[in-house]
């Protein structure tokens, strides 16, 4: 379930933190309140949307960071006009299936990532984002 919501940089890069049992309908749901949350107080050029998963319970379950789960989270994302990239914190995905999950997000265009803690997703968006300022 969805447990806190906050921005971690005001305006541009908004983290969604999921605990104990989480489904895809939860991150969907998250992503969209993320939407109503960007149209309040997001800012230009590009918010980004942190998904940490890292305190779920159900790491066991292989469907649940899939292409199509990854798609359904982030359609409502995908479609606001300050969109910017999608960064899920899975630790525990294994980082060969985090490194083709993430090339074939690529191929799609999807513009999401996914890594292992919120400082590689913070580097990582750095890098992406040189008008990002912490």
């Amino acid at each position: 379930m969805l447990n806190k919501i906050y921005w971690q940089v005001p305006g541009r890069v908004i983290v969604t933190e999921y605990a104990g049992a989480v489904s895809v309908d939860d991150l969907v749901f998250g992503g969209e309140t993320v939407v109503q949350l960007i149209d309040i107080k997001g800012q230009q050029p590009y918010v980004h949307a942190i998904i940490d998963t890292s305190k779920r319970a159900n790491v066991d379950d292989a469907s649940f960071l899939n292409e199509a789960s990854i798609a359904s989270i982030q359609q409502s994302l995908q479609t606001h006009p300050l969109a910017g990239w999608t960064v899920i914190i899975d630790p525990r995905s294994g980082r060969m299936n985090r490194w083709i999950r993430q090339l074939s997000g690529r191929a799609h265009q999807a513009h999401y990532h996914i890594c292992g803690s919120l400082d590689d997703a913070l580097a990582f968006l750095s890098k992406q984002d040189t008008t990002l300022t912490n």
